[in-house]
């Protein structure tokens, strides 16, 4: 899946916010394929991320996480 796949969840923290991407620096999961996807916090904030898939008609869940 391509970087343009994803969409933040409303209310997420901001893309300023929080380093995100792929990396080869650490071990992936099972079935994970050559990349893990990381994310990274920039400031000292109590907030969350959320991503989701917004493929064409593909909506696992009508309100988006």
């Amino acid at each position: 899946m391509a970087e343009t796949d994803w969409t933040f969840l409303l209310n997420s923290a901001s893309a300023a916010s929080v380093d995100r991407g792929v990396t080869t620096g650490t071990g992936k999961p099972n079935g994970g394929g050559n990349f893990a996807f990381g994310f990274n916090s920039l400031v000292n904030d109590q907030s969350v991320v959320g991503l989701y898939v917004n493929g064409a008609n593909f909506t696992p869940m009508a309100s988006g996480g």
